[in-house]
């Protein structure tokens, strides 16, 4: 798969990966964030792109909960700091 499909089929991931990110961080500037790191995560992987349907809809959740879970930890270590 060259870079062009994967980006198409990253766009096309793009609302659920926003959507879980927004649902888990509840702040649309943290949730932009955390998406852009997962999109870019994923469009590293092979997996992604070589998986079915329901297990490249799972790995998308998975990172978006990564990356949500780490853009959570920035903020905290921020405003400790």
């Amino acid at each position: 798969m060259d870079m062009k499909e994967r980006i198409a089929l990253l766009r096309q991931h793009e609302p659920d990966c926003y959507g879980a990110c927004l649902y888990l961080l509840q702040s649309e500037q943290m949730a932009c964030e955390a998406a852009q790191h997962a999109l870019c995560a994923l469009a590293r992987s092979d997996a992604f792109f070589t998986a079915d349907a329901k297990t490249r809809s799972v790995l998308l959740r998975k990172q978006a909960m990564q990356s949500s879970l780490q853009i959570k930890k920035q903020t905290l270590h921020s405003a400790m700091a």
